[in-house]
């Protein structure tokens, strides 16, 4: 029993290899489509927002030392509460994501908590963190939702209109035939290499942009 509380304050208050357990989770089996990226990424950014308010205004009422079980209780809450919204008002949407919904909306939830644990900021400045965060994570599932789209069938947007609705029909962009679409990238194993290919793009590009500026007078 004495390991319990260590193994709370490992999996709660420090939540540094759950996070990107949840991120790759949900940002590689929810971009498989641009359209479906985006809703997903539209998700993420609100409910980072609206966690972060909610924590913060926690925090300042409960305190730290007896704020987990608060923080777990309105997490659970908040987490039914948008999976009965989109099953109402979203049902395509829900129906699509399927279990990756609670995971998708627990991301937001745990890095919140993470950020709030390791500073005490005014709530404005938590509010700008976590619209970083949410663009951050926006930004890369919806490139890596395009790429994958792109590359295994020849469009974008191609499933807008079951997502969106019939307005979304008039959107889709298609640059070659289906058939001729390399299949694997929309598979598990293909996003892993999207994902691969993302992150050393990036790292190539932030080391040429080092470069450039160490290069300077």
């Amino acid at each position: 029993m004495k390991y319990i509380p260590a193994f709370l304050d490992v999996s709660w208050h420090r939540t540094t290899f759950i996070l990107p357990l949840f991120g790759l989770c949900t940002l590689l089996a929810t971009t498989d489509t641009l359209a479906l990226a985006i809703s997903t990424a539209l998700i993420v950014f609100l409910c980072s927002i609206c966690s972060t308010m909610l924590f913060s205004s926690l925090q300042r009422i409960v305190g730290y030392h007896s704020s987990t079980a608060v923080f777990l209780t309105c997490a659970a809450t908040l987490i039914a509460a948008i999976e009965m919204l989109m099953h109402a008002y979203c049902y395509d949407i829900y129906k699509r994501l399927g279990l990756f919904l609670p995971l998708t909306v627990t991301l937001p939830l745990l890095l919140a908590r993470s950020e709030l644990q390791l500073n005490t900021m005014p709530l404005h400045l938590n509010l700008l963190r976590a619209v970083k965060m949410g663009f951050g994570y926006s930004l890369a599932a919806i490139v890596l939702g395009a790429g994958r789209e792109l590359v295994s069938h020849g469009s974008l947007f191609s499933d807008a209109q079951q997502l969106w609705g019939v307005w979304a029909e008039t959107i889709e962009l298609n640059f070659f035939n289906p058939e001729m679409g390399f299949t694997l990238a929309e598979l598990a194993p293909g996003s892993f290499i999207a994902l691969g290919i993302g992150v050393a793009i990036y790292n190539w590009l932030q080391l040429k942009w080092h470069t450039h500026k160490a290069a300077k007078p």
